[in-house]
């Protein structure tokens, strides 16, 4: 008996060629995940519009609130009333410049370029066309993903910061109230 021939070592195996009907489905949810991403990048600036106001409205009214300045209040309570009103400040404008940071820092990506996608696949089978869109919604969805977790993360920073300062502006409106 002859053994079967040996493949030569530079064979490459045969490309898969993928089911129409399976490209259609994957084309359709990759599709839709890109259009959810649209949703909650709207989702996450408009909470950070809401979270850069309200920081923008509590540093106003932080000046507003009187702060001691007589003599009769003991030097504990003033010096305490002083940190909350730094604290309170500070974390405002921490939350402030957080919440610009998701707002203004990143944009997503929306492909696939449709100049390039008729220069280079106008004269493609459909199939190779779907594939090569699929293809690219799939890395600008991973990209997004990244942009979207980063905005995430600074929006929930400007958040804690935001409700922390709102404590000690509350803390320091009640001892106010108390020595007055």
């Amino acid at each position: 008996m002859e053994a079967p021939p040996n493949d030569p070592p530079h064979a490459e195996p045969m490309p898969r060629q993928p089911d129409p009907r399976t490209a259609e489905f994957l084309f359709g949810q990759v599709s839709d995940q890109f259009k959810v991403q649209a949703q909650d990048w709207s989702t996450l600036r408009t909470r950070a519009t809401v979270v850069l106001g309200s920081a923008g409205l509590f540093l106003a009214k932080l000046n507003d609130i009187p702060r001691p300045s007589d003599d009769l209040t003991p030097a504990c309570v003033t010096e305490a009333i002083w940190l909350l009103f730094f604290a309170a400040g500070g974390l405002l404008l921490f939350s402030a410049i957080s919440a610009l940071a998701a707002f203004l820092q990143y944009q997503l990506r929306t492909d696939p370029d449709p100049g390039a996608l008729a220069r280079n696949y106008l004269d493609q089978s459909l199939m190779d066309a779907r594939l090569q869109v699929m293809a690219n919604l799939v890395e600008a969805y991973e990209y997004n993903e990244r942009v979207l977790d980063r905005v995430r993360t600074w929006l929930q920073r400007g958040i804690w910061a935001l409700m922390i300062a709102i404590v000690a502006f509350g803390l320091m409106a009640v001892a106010e109230w108390s020595i007055s």
